[in-house]
């Protein structure tokens, strides 16, 4: 089965051989006085990297790893899955200390402070309804059409720009993954963006082989832990970079990601 999982494995790889000792030398100091010991964070709707279970609790690879590496740096982690829009909106205001996974903007760096060790590479992937004549090998080839996205969700800076100028594109807004791709069912959409695991993960749950994907992906992008610059947490994020190196080091990383990607969809 092809998870799509070596680049994320050579992101890495390539950090090991950077730091070749740090997994097996380097302790932890205690968490300064000054930092709480529970931490209020957020995340959404992205199966099967996070999601709400049945029971309405946060579930997922990276709700697994976000709780591992706070249990490392003997903290606790209380992790709410709210609405993208809600979610950066809470940010933005100083509402929840972290979020993941989000990608870098310049904007986003105003008030939010980055990990340097990412949650995920997201292959952002296109898809588009079985019966259209669509093709992807370019981004002048999404001139004119109805792209489906979350608000508030980054593409790559050409195509958001692009799309914010108005004339380039429609951009049509959904509440959820699965809404949207209703939506390219229902040929109300001509082409959703979207991580191509959420894809499967959710066209799994739909059973629905109307939907195909572009052979031509967007991009890959890294996505990362934040946390809010409402509070000072360099020191924070410093500690959590190591725990997240060492999650991915010592094949903790590899492991949820394997239970999550063979579970049934969520």
């Amino acid at each position: 089965m092809d998870v799509r999982f070596p680049v994320f494995t050579l992101v890495f790889s390539l950090l090991l051989a950077a730091m070749p000792a740090l997994a097996d030398t380097y302790r932890f100091a205690s968490i300064p006085p000054a930092l709480p010991d529970t931490l209020e964070c957020g995340t959404n709707e992205f199966p099967p990297f996070t999601y709400a279970d049945a029971n309405g609790h946060a579930a997922g690879i990276e709700v697994d790893v976000v709780r591992e590496a706070a249990r490392r740096l003997g903290l606790k982690v209380n992790i709410s899955v709210l609405p993208w829009p809600r979610l950066i909106a809470n940010m933005r205001a100083g509402a929840l200390d972290c979020m993941f996974a989000a990608f870098v903007t310049q904007e986003r760096l105003g008030y939010m402070n980055f990990t340097r060790v990412p949650l995920h590479v997201s292959r952002l992937a296109l898809y588009s309804h079985r019966t259209s004549t669509f093709s992807f090998e370019r981004i002048e080839d999404l001139r004119g059409k109805r792209i489906g996205t979350l608000r508030d969700f980054r593409t790559v800076d050409v195509l958001d720009e692009a799309l914010n100028q108005g004339t380039f594109a429609e951009r049509v807004y959904g509440n959820d993954f699965d809404q949207l791709f209703e939506m390219l069912a229902q040929k109300r959409v001509d082409v959703v963006i979207v991580n191509d695991q959420v894809a499967r993960a959710v066209l799994r749950k739909r059973n629905d082989d109307a939907i195909v994907e572009q052979p031509v992906a967007l991009s890959s992008n890294a996505a990362f832990l934040t946390f809010s610059r409402h509070r000072n947490f360099d020191n924070m994020v410093a500690k959590m970079d190591y725990a997240l190196f060492e999650i991915v080091a010592d094949g903790t990383y590899a492991r949820y990601f394997a239970q999550h990607i063979s579970a049934p969809s969520p």
